[in-house]
């Protein structure tokens, strides 16, 4: 069994352990966090000190007006992304042009995205998350194309 295969296998039981005992588990962190509330109040306000440039009031009222489904659709994209991401993909070009993205964004001032090129999830087709089929390119135009688009398109 290779690691990556024992790494699932163990999430999968962990997942499975988790919803079996789930009232349980919650149980016991609410013991915990009644135990520890002023500690980890302490150690939030801390954090925001530390991070100011990471942590801001707009960021908070993002959180705030992010509904359920947003999280719900950000986790599935993440979910899509790792099965549509294959043993062979080269993850130093994948994490570069995330890179070069933000730089661009910070550099030029307007967002910038990398964008798959052909889609990852479509009704017609679906590509992989590979350096091959990533390019970066203006957040607008990568809303505007969505999964309709892509190369030799029928």
């Amino acid at each position: 069994m290779t690691p990556k295969q024992r790494l699932l296998r163990n999430r999968k039981r962990s997942r499975d352990w988790y919803w079996n005992n789930k009232e349980r588990v919650q149980n016991n962190f609410k013991k915990w966090y009644a135990k520890n509330r002023l500690l980890m109040i302490e150690r939030s306000k801390q954090w925001r000190e530390d991070n100011k440039e990471r942590y801001s009031d707009n960021q908070a009222a993002w959180r705030k007006k992010v509904s359920s489904n947003r999280v719900i659709q950000a986790r599935k994209r993440r979910m899509d992304l790792l099965k549509a991401r294959p043993s062979w993909a080269n993850d130093f070009f994948i994490e570069e042009a995330y890179r070069l993205a933000e730089l661009r964004s910070k550099m030029l001032g307007y967002p910038w995205q990398v964008d798959h090129i052909v889609p990852l999830k479509s009704k017609k087709v679906c590509g992989l998350h590979v350096h091959n089929n990533l390019r970066v390119i203006p957040a607008i135009e990568n809303n505007r194309k969505g999964n309709r688009h892509w190369p030799d398109m029928a």
